[in-house]
């Protein structure tokens, strides 16, 4: 098995395949300049017939989704994970006042609508998940409404938290369910907001302890907030990585991330 971190510049999307085949895929976010699409490159996607088993989205906004059209073209998405606090029609109201609604959120929006029966999916024999997020409209931001994915792979565990940023951190932190997963170990915490500063939280570090490593899934730093480095490295152990010990890990300047199990 392998766990893939895309490198899809600002934006976000990571996969792993379980042994039998079935497909989990976190956000579908792909960059333009050079042109770099998931849908193009995830397991199967030759073949127009192939199927993602469960496609999780962690925000809503369009650096997340922004490959979902071409993604339903050539696969059959069997589940759909997300929060499903808002409804349909508070999500595409909290789109029109902040700006159009692209192909992609337009997609998302449907998706949100029509996935509400039984799951169609394989079973994952050596991957197993847990999601929580907070509530809307008790949050009335995207940002604050991430869904963060806690992944085990056999015993690796990831952090999907979306662009959660410190308010919506400190209210999950209160759910005891949230602490406990967070508290059985972090592998690989991918940052939340693609690294920057409004998605950093210390409080989560208090129950995780350190963990292994950190990874920014982003485009080049344009802005003071991105250049939050090496405060993650202090929370992070680190892991080998071309003969070094990385704490941070990002995909502007390292590429697409594998984790070969």
């Amino acid at each position: 098995m392998k766990f893939t971190i895309l490198d899809v510049g600002h934006g976000s999307c990571a996969y792993v395949q379980d042994s039998n085949g079935a497909l989990l895929v976190f956000d579908c976010g792909h960059k333009d300049e050079p042109e770099f699409r998931p849908s193009a490159v995830l397991p199967g996607a030759q073949s127009y017939n192939s199927r993602i088993d469960r496609l999780f989205i962690s925000n809503f906004d369009q650096d997340h989704i922004s490959d979902l059209p071409r993604l339903q073209e050539r696969f059959s998405i069997r589940c759909f994970h997300r929060n499903r606090s808002l409804s349909a029609q508070d999500l595409r109201a909290m789109k029109e006042r902040t700006g159009v609604i692209t192909n992609a959120m337009s997609e998302l929006i449907g998706m949100h609508i029509t996935y509400t029966g039984p799951e169609d999916a394989l079973p994952t024999p050596n991957i197993s998940w847990e999601t929580y997020s907070n509530s809307y409209p008790e949050f009335a931001e995207t940002n604050d409404l991430s869904m963060v994915t806690f992944l085990d792979i056999d015993g690796f565990r990831v952090v999907f938290p979306g662009d959660l940023e410190r308010p919506g951190w400190l209210s999950l932190l209160r759910n005891t369910g949230f602490k406990a997963a967070l508290s059985r170990g972090v592998d690989v915490l991918v940052a939340s907001h693609h690294g920057r500063e409004n998605g950093y939280c210390p409080e989560v570090f208090t129950v995780s302890g350190e963990v292994g490593a950190v990874v920014f899934s982003d485009s080049s730093i344009r802005h003071a907030s991105q250049s939050m480095a090496n405060t993650y490295a202090r929370h992070a152990r680190g892991v080998p990585f071309n003969g070094q010990n990385r704490r941070v890990l990002t995909t502007r300047n390292d590429g697409t991330l594998v984790w070969d199990f």
